[in-house]
């Protein structure tokens, strides 16, 4: 089934001694167009914690209840290593979650190359503590414009995830420079760039196609 991913957050983090904490952002490879960790806020105002939660271990069930299952306890969490959520998450952070938590590490599932853009690389780089350049926010991607053959159509302003697999199917994209004047739904094959330096993505798209596409998906849940 399909769910939008902005529905999604504030969901409970549940295990079996109760809730961990609530989904705050999801982070997915725009390579893959798949969902790789869910950003988790924990603990009350004061003692508030970011923490990152491997999409793969989270269950089917639940979904339609507001929370994602997971096969954690709280102790664990507490004692998860530090992570900067405000930042593509380095290989070094990704192995010492999957040291804690005992998780299979993604990149012995199948290749993968960790390739740094080229402007943040130079000879003396320490290239364990780069980021992946190709995890990226749901939240920051939704803050961009929509752009096509054309020049500015929009902004995105959701994603629609497949919860077979997380992997992301389609985007909602509305129409307009300050008060948007239609929502469209696009297959994600239409995205030819996300280009993070200019916050913007680019569709493969006219604006009178965009004009002329269809109301976005009907998903399993959304606001």
């Amino acid at each position: 089934m399909l769910w939008s991913l902005d529905s999604l957050l504030g969901y409970a983090i549940h295990e079996q001694d109760g809730d961990l904490g609530k989904v705050h952002d999801f982070y997915f490879d725009d390579d893959t167009w798949t969902i790789r960790y869910l950003v988790v806020e924990t603990g009350r105002w004061f003692h508030r914690k970011r923490v990152l939660i491997a999409a793969s271990i989270v269950t089917q069930s639940g979904w339609e209840k507001r929370k994602f299952n997971v096969p954690l306890t709280k102790e664990q969490v507490r004692r998860s290593p530090p992570i900067d959520t405000d930042a593509p998450v380095s290989r070094q952070h990704e192995i010492e979650m999957q040291n804690h938590y005992g998780w299979p590490a993604y990149w012995t599932m199948e290749p993968y190359v960790l390739v740094p853009p080229p402007e943040a690389v130079s000879p003396t780089t320490d290239r364990t503590s780069l980021g992946d350049p190709h995890l990226r926010s749901f939240r920051e991607l939704t803050t961009y414009r929509a752009w096509t053959s054309d020049g500015f159509a929009g902004f995105v302003e959701d994603l629609y995830v497949d919860d077979a697999d997380w992997s992301i199917r389609g985007l909602r994209v509305a129409l307009g420079e300050w008060w948007p004047h239609k929502m469209i739904g696009l297959e994600r094959h239409h995205v030819s760039e996300i280009s993070w330096r200019e916050k913007l993505v680019r569709f493969s798209l006219s604006r009178k196609q965009m004009e002329e596409a269809p109301p976005p998906v009907r998903s399993t849940a959304s606001h």
